[in-house]
């Protein structure tokens, strides 16, 4: 409990020793996470030459290249700078709250919908 405490990253490795050969365990954890780090950045490149392309169902591959490196880049000079983690987690914070706006609107734009199509 005290690892966790001290840092919480370090608690799922904490966990893994208690388990007979944790390394291989380690292994298993680092892999997996590397995947979804990966498919995550993928999708959302994806998704974003989707939307530069204005909708476009099948985005160049030179767009989803630049917006995968745009996403890459953001991510190390926030990563690497001095205020490290903490950097990521404020543009998280303030994208979360851009967020909760856009939400607003939609469920705006889908009462208004519903009002329009039940007259």
């Amino acid at each position: 409990v005290g690892d966790i405490e001290n840092d919480p990253g370090s608690g799922l490795f904490s966990l893994l020793n208690l388990f007979p050969s944790p390394y291989y365990l380690w292994c298993l954890v680092v892999v997996g996470v590397f995947i979804f780090l990966v498919t995550s950045a993928d999708s959302a490149s994806y998704v974003l030459a989707m939307m530069a392309g204005r909708g476009e169902e099948n985005p160049s591959v030179k767009s989803k290249l630049f917006w995968g490196m745009a996403i890459a880049v953001l991510t190390a000079s926030s990563l690497f700078s001095e205020s490290g983690i903490h950097a990521v987690r404020a543009v998280f914070s303030f994208a979360g709250i851009a967020v909760f706006f856009i939400l607003i609107a939609q469920m705006l734009c889908l009462f208004s919908g519903l009002a329009r199509h039940n007259k």
